[in-house]
């Protein structure tokens, strides 16, 4: 039994309710530009998106939740606004900010995780006026026991960027299996209104 049956308004209340308990949050003023059933490899999710009212186009700001719709997990957050003031943190902050995150969203399934990896992680976003920012954080990337990835970007302040969990990739490839919802190129791509990325892009499938 799915736990997002019903309404659209049931399934951002309940996905609202998750994410205060994650202690991530969505800007009060922003509004639903999108609210999909998709895929997360063999996981059906569901995926919920805000952003500004005064520019809701893709590719600008936005808050992208994507959960389980079974078991309620969430697999996916990002919150993209713009260019942050002050340095980012150092890796060893960076470090155990993100084992901290992960030890209170799952406590189980974060005792799985060995960190590989601390380094910047850029992302760009269009502004209102047609320009191109960039978002900067610090990427604490990470392996589970069970092969599968999980990662979470810090900003200056150590609040949570974009994390996501149990991600396949494909090392013959050099990419990435599991679906990207959280980025605007690869939605575009699966949507047909841009040409699907390469590597290390995921494959643009649903």
């Amino acid at each position: 039994m799915t736990l997002f049956p019903g309404r659209d308004t049931d399934v951002t209340t309940a996905v609202a309710a998750l994410l205060a308990k994650c202690r991530l949050s969505i800007p009060r003023t922003w509004i639903l530009t999108a609210l999909d059933y998709a895929w997360h490899d063999e996981r059906p999710v569901v995926v919920v998106r805000h952003q500004p009212a005064t520019h809701p186009r893709p590719g600008g700001p936005h808050a992208s939740v994507v959960v389980d719709r079974a078991d309620g997990t969430l697999l996916g957050w990002t919150r993209l606004e713009g260019p942050r003031p002050g340095p980012l943190p150092g890796t060893e902050e960076a470090h155990a900010a993100a084992e901290a995150f992960w030890h209170h969203v799952d406590p189980l399934h974060a005792e799985g995780l060995t960190v590989q990896w601390v380094a910047q992680h850029d992302e760009t976003i269009g502004t209102a006026a047609g320009r191109a920012a960039s978002v900067s954080g610090m990427r604490v990337n990470a392996r589970h026991i069970n092969g599968l990835y999980t990662w979470a970007v810090l900003a200056g302040d150590l609040s949570v960027l974009t994390y996501e969990r149990d991600v396949q990739w494909d090392e013959r490839a050099a990419r990435r299996r599991t679906q990207m919802w959280l980025h605007d190129r690869w939605r575009a791509a699966v949507d047909g209104t841009a040409p699907a990325p390469g590597a290390p892009y995921a494959p643009a499938r649903r």
